[in-house]
């Protein structure tokens, strides 16, 4: 199949209906336009997989060790899950793969989304096509902060990020290796260039 820019894929979907486990999402996953993602005043994000055990609480870790890193921006970094494995550290090949890369998830808590977090997140970021559905009927109102991960990727399809819960290390180094790449790209192309604005 031929590839094709992720902007014109959401500029296709928009206003359509995609399939997903059989069933039909009457929305864009990923809705959130690069030119909108680029205008967007963040100062809390959320990261969403299904337990927050494993895809959500990696991708915080690592945007909170970028954030410290740089020292530009002060923002909010959270994690959830729509599941929400409540009160559950993370899984310990999660932490792991974490630790190996020096990002430090050892005191993480899960936690499933609410109405609260919801509202008072600018972005909430999550993995999955089925994550996005869910929240949008769970939280009216929060499509215009919801945003794809996998729409951040160059040159390829929507997608979603595997989860490895239940599998071994090296699908969880697979998964850190994939977060890694696309929340440096979330802090580059949005995050980042917002706090060199605030600067100028």
């Amino acid at each position: 199949m031929e590839e094709r820019k992720i902007d014109d894929i959401i500029n296709e979907l928009d206003n359509s209906k995609v399939s997903h486990c059989g069933g039909l999402i009457p929305q864009t996953p990923g809705a959130l336009k690069k030119e909108e993602r680029e205008d967007l005043a963040i100062e809390s994000v959320v990261f969403v997989c299904t337990g927050n055990l494993c895809r959500s609480p990696m991708a915080a870790g690592i945007l909170k060790k970028l954030v410290r890193g740089e020292g530009l921006i002060d923002i909010r970094i959270d994690s959830a899950g729509t599941y929400g494995c409540e009160g559950e550290p993370a899984a310990p090949l999660a932490e792991r793969v974490c630790r190996e890369e020096g990002v430090d998830i050892s005191g993480h808590i899960a936690k499933r989304i609410d109405y609260e977090l919801a509202s008072m997140s600018d972005l909430i970021v999550v993995m999955e096509i089925g994550h996005f559905q869910e929240i949008t009927d769970s939280f009216p109102g929060t499509k215009e902060k919801l945003l794809l991960i996998g729409s951040l990727e160059d040159g390829k399809e929507i997608g979603s990020i595997a989860d490895p819960y239940g599998k071994g290390l090296r699908e969880y180094r697979e998964c850190y290796s994939q977060l890694k790449r696309l929340v440096e790209k979330l802090y580059e192309d949005v995050l980042k260039k917002k706090a060199s604005r605030g600067m100028e």
